[in-house]
């Protein structure tokens, strides 16, 4: 009898405690949803006031909102044709981007498989704003609520709730959320799943449960293809710091969760991959320098605690100004915990001094931080981990604690695994536990001071708080039977942060960031903004399913993607190399190989590529004299609001039409060797190709078994009299910066500052292009 009473008495007690471990769960996620609120709002107040959407003018306009639209019309019209056709083969070709692409791999990157992005098939084309804008706060919550599970779990929820608090917001709102994310909404999707991938890995190697980790990984891939290698490389990272010898026996089961999420994948990522290592920006090669310029270095001060507009290197820093002041006791703690802590902010820190690393975490493409999502992460950890064993770590176990604090006198047990709890002290070596902090911190403000970083306003208050963080921090031994005065200080200092951060960056007469976003549309209006383009000049001139292909000047980026019209530009990052290519061959210069406009304002160009329809957006004599050669004048059409451009513009467009364009597919009676044709001059290839399909090395040997026969005017380069080329006298006149030497029989122009002129003028000929 009295066993049993025992085992009740012990049944009730794991009952209260089960309850207020709920309680205090629930509490937690209620203030992170009212602070995240808060400071939310201290953001996109300044949008409101300004009467400015949160669509940025450069890619957020030309490609996001545009790819998202587009991948909504898509899902529902896939979905009509199941129902009604009954055929489950998705329309994966799309000639509304650019010359016509493939649709999973062109969008994937804009987060074709991301749940948020697929949602986006329940909402109009006329309120695609407002979701736009909604995916973008959503994925910042998510983000703060899946690293307090993270943190929750692997402090076997013994995190208190302020630190936790604190470490959050620090994740949430730091420039990689509030930048670059707006400019580029799916950069968050690494930010909300680092702490899935995490929390997965630490569940799959303690307690060999792996669901989670196949989820993420499936998730990650599937959403975007880019940032999963780099959360790959930050998943090795971190089992490589946490690496325990009693998990070894769960390692096989976390290699067989990925796999699985590998798998599961692979429908996208096959597809994807082969894109991936065609496109432009991985073909360029491997380069980068040694080191970064000084100047790098300097700015990387300033941005730790600041909001920066267009950081060096995409370096997305600025966290809120009490990690200025939390981070340096990291490194005078000897916990376990923040021994990983500690090894982790190492090696973020050698991250950002050496370009290589930059260049690694991108697939060795080009120079890149993106990756400083993960540098967020460890930070906003490291913060909340050493604010509690610091406010809550050295309590003395006799203390009497009520209620919920009950269940928080135990020590974090290195944030991994079960150690000695709060009540010992677990910094061996006390006076290097405040001396070093201090001295850190002291070395940093110095830093900022000779190298200017003071005279910044921004900065200045931020160095303000972060010091009013570090003396409270300092002297939390004071709050010893009030921990928690102390951690609301921190979390107030970090509030008031994020806030002051919001002002010096978005206000009007500060950074006035929210100038670079375009104007708010009424609700219910969008698709009116979407179809504001060019196309209006000549939409209602074909009937519905006509191929033709249109070109232009001062074209608006990706804008016949919603009309699925073809054209000659195109922008979007994960490109066809091919056309790029092709663009090259010819001579036809271009933005960038994955961002292409139009064919040079070309007549044989525009001939080859089938353009029907040539559009000048500024109707006068200048912009005229571009009109490729013997097109006809179709009077003013349609009108634009320009909407994406600096400028809102309001005039008709100035619509010309080719006469004989080609349609949508033609054939050659004759081929021409693809080496003969780099032989010719830019001007002669694309004449060439009036007269004979270029073919390479393997489709020469098809076609010579077929007998369908060569080109043989162009056997030898220049012997071919039908191809026109003349040359025409010119005067070169360089201004004085620039220097005209000859080295190895060419000729080599030296430029000796920014701002200098190279011109040519000549009298071009009659009836011809130049």
């Amino acid at each position: 009898m009295q066993k049993n009473e025992f085992l009740a008495g012990n049944e009730k007690e794991e009952g209260s405690r089960f309850r207020c471990l709920v309680q205090r769960r629930n509490l937690l996620y209620l203030f992170y949803t009212m602070l995240f609120g808060l400071c939310l709002f201290g953001v996109l107040i300044y949008f409101r006031m300004a009467d400015r959407s949160l669509i940025y003018r450069g890619d957020g306009w030309r490609q996001h909102v545009k790819a998202m639209t587009y991948l909504s019309k898509w899902l529902r019209g896939y979905g009509y044709q199941m129902v009604h056709s009954h055929s489950f083969r998705p329309p994966l070709f799309a000639f509304g981007i650019g010359y016509g692409q493939d649709v999973l791999t062109t969008l994937h990157y804009y987060g074709f498989g991301d749940p948020l992005v697929l949602l986006s098939a329940l909402v109009p084309s006329s309120y695609m704003d407002l979701w736009y804008a909604s995916v973008m706060g959503i994925r910042a919550y998510l983000a703060g609520l899946f690293f307090l599970f993270f943190l929750q779990k692997v402090t076997d929820r013994k995190l208190h709730v302020l630190p936790a608090l604190t470490g959050a917001l620090i994740y949430v709102f730091s420039s990689q959320c509030f930048y670059i994310a707006m400019l580029h909404p799916f950069f968050m999707i690494p930010s909300v799943l680092l702490p899935l991938l995490l929390l997965g890995i630490h569940r799959q190697m303690r307690e060999g449960r792996g669901g989670l980790l196949c989820a993420t990984v499936f998730l990650a891939l599937v959403s975007n293809f880019y940032f999963a290698f780099m959360l790959a490389i930050c998943a090795a990272l971190y089992l490589l710091l946490t690496w325990k010898k009693e998990s070894l026996k769960n390692l096989p089961g976390l290699f067989l969760a990925g796999g699985k999420g590998i798998a599961l994948s692979s429908f996208i990522l096959l597809p994807v991959l082969l894109q991936f290592f065609r496109q432009p920006r991985v073909m360029q090669g491997m380069m980068f320098d040694a080191l970064y310029p000084l100047s790098s270095y300097v700015e990387y001060l300033s941005d730790f605690i600041t909001w920066k507009n267009h950081p060096v290197e995409d370096t997305m820093l600025g966290y809120a100004a009490v990690c200025a002041g939390l981070l340096p006791f990291v490194f005078g703690r000897e916990s376990r915990a923040l021994r990983v802590a500690k090894r982790a902010l190492l090696l973020c820190l050698l991250f950002l001094l050496f370009p290589f690393f930059g260049t690694a975490f991108n697939a060795f493409a080009y120079t890149t931080n993106r990756w400083t999502f993960a540098a967020g992460m460890v930070v906003a950890a490291s913060c909340a981990l050493v604010m509690n064993e610091r406010l809550y770590g050295d309590r003395p176990q006799s203390e009497e604690l009520t209620g919920g604090e009950a269940l928080e006198r135990n020590s974090l047990h290195g944030a991994l695994e079960k150690k000695p709890s709060f009540g010992v002290s677990l910094t061996k070596r006390p006076l290097v536990g405040k001396i070093l902090p201090a001295m850190i911190f002291v070395l940093y403000l110095a830093a900022c001071f000779f190298t200017g970083q003071f005279q910044n306003q921004a900065f200045a208050f931020s160095v303000v708080l972060a010091l009013l963080s570090f003396v409270v921090f300092q002297l939390s031994p004071v709050f010893s039977r009030r921990s928690s005065v102390a951690a609301a200080l921190l979390l107030l200092c970090t509030a008031v942060s994020i806030l002051g951060n919001s002002y010096f960056a978005n206000a009007p007469a500060r950074g006035n960031f929210p100038s670079e976003f375009m104007e708010r549309v009424p609700a219910g209006h969008f698709e009116e903004v979407l179809k504001d383009t060019e196309l209006s000049a000549f939409r209602d001139l074909e009937g519905e399913g006509a191929f033709y292909r249109y070109s232009g000047r001062n074209l608006l980026w990706n804008a016949a993607i919603l009309d699925g019209i073809s054209s000659t530009q195109s922008m979007f990052s994960l490109s066809d190399a091919e056309v790029g290519n092709y663009l090259q061959s010819i001579g036809i210069p271009e933005q960038a190989a994955y961002a292409y406009f139009g064919v040079d304002d070309r007549m044989i160009a525009s001939a080859l590529a089938g353009v029907k329809y040539f559009t000048l957006a500024y109707d006068n004599d200048f912009e005229k004299q571009y009109v490729p050669y013997g097109f006809e004048d179709m009077g003013l059409r349609g009108s634009t609001t320009r909407q994406g451009q600096e400028t809102a513009m309001k005039n008709p467009y100035h619509l010309y039409a080719n006469p004989y364009a080609l349609p949508f597919g033609y054939t050659y009676g004759s081929w021409i060797p693809e080496q003969t044709f780099r032989k010719l001059s830019l001007t002669m290839r694309q004449e060439a190709m009036l007269y004979g399909a270029v073919v390479d090395p393997d489709g020469q040997k098809i076609l010579q078994k077929s007998g369908i026969r060569e080109q043989p005017a162009l056997e030898t380069a220049g012997e071919n009299v039908s191809l026109h080329q003349k040359e025409i006298p010119f005067r070169m006149t360089t201004s004085d910066g620039i220097q005209v030497e000859k080295e190895n029989g060419q000729q080599v122009f030296k430029v000796k500052q920014a701002g200098e002129s190279l011109t040519f003028t000549f009298d071009g000929l009659a009836q011809t292009e130049t």
